[in-house]
């Protein structure tokens, strides 16, 4: 009997013992489950994607926009003034500044900051991306997650790798950051304030009557500098423009509406050739524009001080360059004559993201090889990266081709770049003098 009381003590202690101990864990994780649903879980794919699992971010955020949005989707300033960002700070040609806002504008989507673009300021007067492009639509407020944070980037995106094609090993690009560049530049395009030029434009010259080629020629006009360096100019113009025009009579052959082409260039003189090889065949034209004499190198090319021009020279060559882009990726079938970041930005990710449906033809986008003896054309932008070398289109050029993808993305070294919104005379887009830190102010009220 005291055998059997003993264990009956042993048997009851070891109940308790484990009802204490499932006591115990069942407050530790419900203490666990609270701190998690408190904090902010990201989590870094393969692709890049981010997702926020922050219920009190998400519900806070889910107040901001219940508290500043109108019923016509307005954003008040008082929502903007407070929302995390990305500063972005440009610098360069057009293209080099688009396609680099790309880059941050993916990094923005990571983060869920907004974007937020400096391009300097023409004669201390105008903040230049704003004067074309307004400011920032209330979508692009829709990933935002926090308030009073800020992450700086200059020129490069962290975690971007130059692209090199190569059809014979694992491709670099990926479907979903591609689409989200044709996004963007989509976005961009909408809000470029000088649209009616480009509409009228196309009216004038019967876009709708024709299957529309968009060439675009960097030829460089005598630029010196890195462009001479990096061997980017037409050695021979004549036998170039002629090699042209055999390519461009073979693709066009056969088509429904006749072709008319469209040259963007910094050279006029290849405008008034291929008016000349082309005459009786197709219409050639071109943005009427100012552009320095023949031989005169460029006017916004490799490196831009806009603070060195007075503001109307400052924006009207800006707004020339940005009404010839747009024309571009209207165009039925792009074809870039040479390497450029003012084609493989937004005109080749707009034309090669255009529904099929709505193509006059299937290949939107061509590239020459340096010499125009060759014409290559693509239907879709994982086919240009993936199914191609870079060495068709820049050998003796360069090895890689002038847009970066993330192939290096790192959340860990994202966040250690953000701090605090800047804030007194710092954010104050007044009497800046182009301090590098002078950025338009935290509001939505229109420059």
């Amino acid at each position: 009997s005291t055998t059997m009381a003993t264990r009956q003590r042993q048997l009851l202690a070891a109940l308790l013992g484990a009802c204490f101990f499932a006591i115990v864990s069942l407050t530790v994780l419900h203490k666990t489950a609270l701190i998690f649903s408190k904090a902010a879980v990201v989590v870094v794919s393969s692709q890049h994607a981010v997702t926020n699992n922050n219920d009190h971010a998400k519900k806070q955020n889910d107040h901001n926009y219940e508290e500043y949005s109108g019923g016509n989707g307005t954003i008040s300033s008082s929502f903007v003034k407070e929302a995390s960002s990305v500063d972005y700070f440009t610098c360069c040609g057009l293209g080099h500044r688009l396609s680099k806002m790309a880059n941050a504008n993916y990094v923005a989507k990571l983060v869920g900051f907004s974007l937020r673009v400096y391009w300097d300021w023409c004669d201390d007067k105008t903040p230049a991306f704003q004067h074309f492009f307004g400011t920032q639509p209330p979508h692009e407020f829709a990933n935002v997650t926090s308030t009073g944070r800020r992450l700086q980037i200059r020129n490069e995106s962290p975690g971007f790798a130059k692209l090199v094609r190569n059809k014979t090993k694992e491709c670099m690009c990926e479907r979903h950051v591609m689409d989200e560049s044709a996004r963007y530049y989509l976005s961009l395009r909408q809000r470029f304030r000088r649209n009616a030029l480009v509409h009228e434009f196309q009216t004038e010259n019967r876009f709708h009557d024709h299957t529309v080629i968009g060439l675009h020629v960097r030829a460089g006009n005598g630029e010196t500098g890195d462009f001479a360096r990096k061997n980017r100019g037409i050695q021979n113009q004549t036998e170039w423009t002629d090699r042209v025009k055999n390519e461009l009579l073979g693709l066009s052959a056969g088509w429904t509406k006749p072709p008319m082409l469209f040259v963007a260039t910094d050279t006029l003189s290849i405008v008034t050739q291929l008016r000349s090889l082309l005459d009786g065949s197709m219409p050639v034209v071109s943005y009427d524009q100012q552009r320095l004499g023949e031989g005169s190198g460029v006017a916004f090319g490799q490196k831009v001080h806009t603070n060195a021009q007075s503001n109307s020279a400052c924006l009207s060559h800006m707004e020339d360059g940005l009404v010839d882009m747009m024309l571009l990726s209207h165009t039925d079938v792009l074809i870039s004559g040479r390497p450029s970041s003012f084609t493989q930005g937004l005109p080749m990710s707009i034309v090669l993201d255009r529904p099929r449906a709505s193509r006059a033809v299937d290949t939107t986008y061509c590239e020459f090889n340096p010499n125009a003896t060759k014409l290559r054309c693509y239907e879709d932008i994982m086919e240009w990266c993936c199914m191609e070398d870079t060495s068709f289109h820049l050998e003796g050029i360069q090895r890689y081709e002038y847009l970066r993808v993330p192939t290096k993305l790192s959340m860990d070294e994202l966040r250690g770049k953000i701090g605090p919104r800047i804030t007194g005379k710092q954010k104050v887009g007044e009497n800046c003098h182009h301090k590098a830190t002078c950025i338009p102010p935290y509001d939505y009220d229109d420059p």
